[in-house]
Protein backbone atom coordinates (compact mmCIF):
# COMPACT_ATOMS: atom_id res chain seq x y z
CA UNK A 1 0.00 0.00 0.00
CA UNK A 2 1.83 3.01 -1.31
CA UNK A 3 0.41 7.00 0.29
CA UNK A 4 0.55 9.81 -0.61
CA UNK A 5 4.16 11.21 -0.65
CA UNK A 6 5.18 14.27 1.70
CA UNK A 7 7.01 15.54 -1.07
CA UNK A 8 8.92 14.72 -4.40
CA UNK A 9 11.25 12.26 -4.22
CA UNK A 10 13.48 13.15 -5.96
CA UNK A 11 13.76 16.68 -5.39
CA UNK A 12 13.49 16.34 -1.38
CA UNK A 13 16.50 13.38 -1.60
CA UNK A 14 18.64 15.38 -3.90
CA UNK A 15 18.11 18.86 -1.82
CA UNK A 16 17.40 17.32 1.90
CA UNK A 17 20.17 14.31 1.58
CA UNK A 18 22.36 16.07 -0.55
CA UNK A 19 22.57 19.97 0.52
CA UNK A 20 21.30 19.34 4.05
CA UNK A 21 23.55 16.32 4.73
CA UNK A 22 26.51 18.13 2.94
CA UNK A 23 26.26 21.10 5.32
CA UNK A 24 25.49 18.93 8.60
CA UNK A 25 28.25 16.86 7.83
CA UNK A 26 30.26 20.02 7.20
CA UNK A 27 29.30 21.68 10.50
CA UNK A 28 29.56 18.47 12.10
CA UNK A 29 33.41 18.21 10.98
CA UNK A 30 34.03 22.19 12.08
CA UNK A 31 32.84 21.36 15.54
CA UNK A 32 34.99 18.71 15.81
CA UNK A 33 38.49 20.61 14.75
CA UNK A 34 36.72 23.09 17.20
CA UNK A 35 36.68 20.57 19.97
CA UNK A 36 39.64 18.92 19.41
CA UNK A 37 41.53 22.62 19.81
CA UNK A 38 39.56 24.34 22.50
CA UNK A 39 38.87 20.51 24.52
CA UNK A 40 42.52 20.23 25.51
CA UNK A 41 42.84 23.72 26.68
CA UNK A 42 39.59 23.64 28.41
CA UNK A 43 37.95 26.52 26.55
CA UNK A 44 34.39 26.79 25.47
CA UNK A 45 33.35 23.83 27.00
CA UNK A 46 29.82 25.24 26.98
CA UNK A 47 29.26 25.95 23.64
CA UNK A 48 30.95 22.63 21.99
CA UNK A 49 29.16 20.58 24.73
CA UNK A 50 25.74 22.29 23.70
CA UNK A 51 26.65 21.64 20.30
CA UNK A 52 27.44 18.14 20.75
CA UNK A 53 24.03 17.92 22.33
CA UNK A 54 21.84 19.77 19.59
CA UNK A 55 23.53 17.49 16.47
CA UNK A 56 22.31 15.12 18.71
CA UNK A 57 18.53 15.83 18.94
CA UNK A 58 19.15 16.77 15.67
CA UNK A 59 20.05 13.72 14.80
CA UNK A 60 16.72 12.28 16.83
CA UNK A 61 14.48 14.27 14.85
CA UNK A 62 15.54 13.27 11.71
CA UNK A 63 16.02 9.18 12.95
CA UNK A 64 11.88 9.61 14.43
CA UNK A 65 10.79 11.16 11.13
CA UNK A 66 12.74 8.54 9.42
CA UNK A 67 11.18 5.40 11.31
CA UNK A 68 7.62 6.95 10.82
CA UNK A 69 8.42 7.62 6.58
CA UNK A 70 9.05 3.77 6.61
CA UNK A 71 6.50 3.07 8.67
CA UNK A 72 3.81 4.54 7.03
CA UNK A 73 5.57 3.45 3.51
CA UNK A 74 6.88 6.89 2.57
CA UNK A 75 9.09 6.45 -1.17
CA UNK A 76 12.25 5.85 -0.57
CA UNK A 77 13.30 9.41 -1.91
CA UNK A 78 11.74 10.42 1.52
CA UNK A 79 12.61 8.30 4.38
CA UNK A 80 16.17 7.49 3.47
CA UNK A 81 17.83 10.83 3.96
CA UNK A 82 15.94 11.17 6.82
CA UNK A 83 17.19 7.45 8.50
CA UNK A 84 20.77 8.26 7.03
CA UNK A 85 21.18 11.47 8.51
CA UNK A 86 19.87 11.02 11.77
CA UNK A 87 21.40 7.40 11.84
CA UNK A 88 24.93 8.98 11.14
CA UNK A 89 24.30 12.24 13.45
CA UNK A 90 22.53 10.36 16.79
CA UNK A 91 25.43 7.95 16.66
CA UNK A 92 28.60 9.75 15.93
CA UNK A 93 27.54 12.70 18.20
CA UNK A 94 26.55 10.11 20.79
CA UNK A 95 29.52 8.13 20.75
CA UNK A 96 31.94 11.77 20.84
CA UNK A 97 30.57 13.11 23.43
CA UNK A 98 31.78 11.27 26.21
CA UNK A 99 35.36 11.38 24.48
CA UNK A 100 35.08 15.15 24.24
CA UNK A 101 33.85 15.62 27.61
CA UNK A 102 36.75 13.27 29.20
CA UNK A 103 39.31 16.05 26.93
CA UNK A 104 37.38 18.19 29.06
CA UNK A 105 37.75 17.16 32.58
CA UNK A 106 41.44 16.18 32.00
CA UNK A 107 42.14 20.00 30.80
CA UNK A 108 40.10 21.08 33.97
CA UNK A 109 42.14 18.55 36.35
CA UNK A 110 45.42 19.99 35.19
CA UNK A 111 44.28 23.70 35.68
CA UNK A 112 42.82 22.49 39.61
CA UNK A 113 46.63 20.67 40.07
CA UNK A 114 48.33 23.68 38.63
CA UNK A 115 46.48 26.30 41.44
CA UNK A 116 47.05 23.56 43.68
CA UNK A 117 50.97 23.76 43.32
CA UNK A 118 51.11 27.51 42.71
CA UNK A 119 49.07 28.20 45.92
CA UNK A 120 51.45 26.35 48.05
CA UNK A 121 54.13 27.28 47.05
CA UNK A 122 55.57 24.84 45.03
CA UNK A 123 56.14 25.36 41.68
CA UNK A 124 58.28 24.03 39.23
CA UNK A 125 61.61 24.17 41.29
CA UNK A 126 60.03 21.87 43.58
CA UNK A 127 59.69 19.66 41.60
CA UNK A 128 62.78 19.97 39.34
CA UNK A 129 66.40 19.42 41.46
CA UNK A 130 68.27 21.27 38.68
CA UNK A 131 65.50 24.13 38.02
CA UNK A 132 67.35 27.52 38.50
CA UNK A 133 66.49 28.88 41.97
CA UNK A 134 64.69 32.13 42.42
CA UNK A 135 65.20 32.04 46.62
CA UNK A 136 66.75 34.63 48.47
CA UNK A 137 69.34 33.04 49.91
CA UNK A 138 71.95 30.33 48.28
CA UNK A 139 73.79 28.03 50.21
CA UNK A 140 76.70 25.92 49.55
CA UNK A 141 77.66 22.45 50.70
CA UNK A 142 81.88 22.52 51.26
CA UNK A 143 83.17 19.16 52.09
CA UNK A 144 85.99 19.07 53.60
CA UNK A 145 88.55 16.04 53.31
CA UNK A 146 91.40 15.55 55.61
CA UNK A 147 94.06 16.93 53.57
CA UNK A 148 92.38 20.41 52.96
CA UNK A 149 91.72 21.03 56.64
CA UNK A 150 94.98 21.57 57.64
CA UNK A 151 96.10 23.49 54.27
CA UNK A 152 93.17 25.13 53.31
CA UNK A 153 91.04 26.02 56.82
CA UNK A 154 88.60 28.51 54.89
CA UNK A 155 87.50 26.04 51.64
CA UNK A 156 83.97 27.80 51.71
CA UNK A 157 83.67 30.72 50.14
CA UNK A 158 82.20 33.30 52.43
CA UNK A 159 80.22 34.74 49.50
CA UNK A 160 78.29 31.67 49.06
CA UNK A 161 76.59 31.88 52.40
CA UNK A 162 75.80 35.92 52.17
CA UNK A 163 72.73 37.04 51.06
CA UNK A 164 72.93 38.99 47.68
CA UNK A 165 70.19 41.40 48.08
Amino acid sequence: MMVEPWFDPMKFGAFYGGVGGGLLGSLGGVLGAVAGKLAPQGKGRGLVMGAFTAFILIGIVNLVFGIYAVATGQPYGIWYPLVLIGFLLTVLFTALKPVVRKRYDEAEARRMEAAALGGTGLGPSALCYNHPCHCRWRYRLGVRTEDSQSSNPGSIPGSATKSSV
